[in-house]
């Protein structure tokens, strides 16, 4: 008998509305005599969808999660010495470039400038600056913002090319080296610059693309294996994803077991609902509430506000 789970699964509706018996609609909640519980929803095609049924004594948790806007990382580079002499270059390390993979990094320069009399921190930080700038504009993809002022580089992240189901702008991954510099005092120096972090890289929760991608991978799960299949004679599939629309996120986790006997084991499954109108969410608070009633034994975690 395998002991891995074989049939776990992800639901994903959108919930655009709470009224209006238009497409994307939240119908309603509805518990059966049988103490399952399931979700109604209007489909792209305006008929009223339901989710498979959930036994409620098989819910393992319920739990939401409010919009939250995507975060651009930043960063700046202070330069702590002038050595007359001496080349400074800074080295940018990309990594899981292309892919997830932590093996593949992309390894870029600022370009290396070499300190003369009379040069000071700030002399050094507008070159290097100028460098990076230069070198950076050869990439395809623009990568960074890198600006100065006085002794301080500021390193910003430019967000990354988007294409629904196909690239997912997804946050860049890269920290910073200082190539050794010889010191007053005859000795290696790698820390000629101070790297503060100003703002964390963040993808967000709920915004557009991260709900238009869900529902494109999630859809495609639920039975559209083959759109695009047979190109360019195929069929247009209907998204409810709205890019004007921000969406906090609705989990019920459960698990289900095969009626028949034989597969035994209990397979995880999720039902997770878009809910648009973003950090102040009436659909999401409407969909927990419900929730919430048909499970008293459930607690509802992280309801927005």
């Amino acid at each position: 008998m395998a002991t891995f789970t074989s049939n776990s699964v992800r639901h994903l509706f959108v919930a655009n509305t709470s009224s209006g018996g238009a497409a994307g609609q939240y119908v309603d909640a509805v518990k059966t005599v049988d103490n399952e519980l399931y979700l109604k929803f209007i489909n792209a095609n305006t008929q009223t969808v339901a989710t498979p049924l959930i036994p409620i004594s098989k819910i393992k948790s319920v739990s939401s999660k409010a919009y939250a806007a995507k975060v651009l990382r930043s960063d700046t580079i202070t330069i702590n010495t002038a050595v007359v002499g001496q080349t400074y270059n800074i080295r940018f390390v990309f990594r899981n470039w292309g892919s997830g993979s932590s093996e593949n990094q992309y390894f870029k320069y600022s370009g290396t400038y070499k300190a003369v009399t009379g040069d000071t921190t700030t002399t050094i930080a507008t070159a290097l600056t100028a460098l990076a700038v230069t070198n950076f504009s050869r990439e395809a993809t623009p990568l960074l913002t890198i600006t100065s002022s006085g002794a301080v580089i500021t390193v910003t992240e430019i967000a990354q090319p988007w294409v629904k189901g196909k690239q997912q702008g997804r946050p860049l991954n890269y920290y910073f080296q200082f190539v050794p510099i010889t010191d007053s005092t005859g000795s290696e120096n790698v820390a000629w610059g101070t790297v503060a972090s100003v703002a964390k890289g963040y993808a967000g929760q709920g915004t557009y693309k991260l709900a238009a991608d869900q529902e494109y991978f999630y859809l495609g799960e639920r039975g559209d294996k083959y759109r695009n299949v047979g190109f360019p004679y195929t069929f247009d599939t209907t998204y409810l994803v709205d890019s004007s629309k921000l969406y906090d996120t609705i989990d019920i986790t459960y698990s289900s077991a095969d009626s028949s006997a034989v597969g035994v084991e209990n397979d995880l499954r999720v039902i997770t609902v878009l809910c648009a109108n973003g950090t102040s969410s009436a659909i999401a608070k409407l969909i927990s509430s419900d929730v919430a009633t048909a499970t008293s034994n459930v607690v509802v975690i992280g309801n927005p506000a």
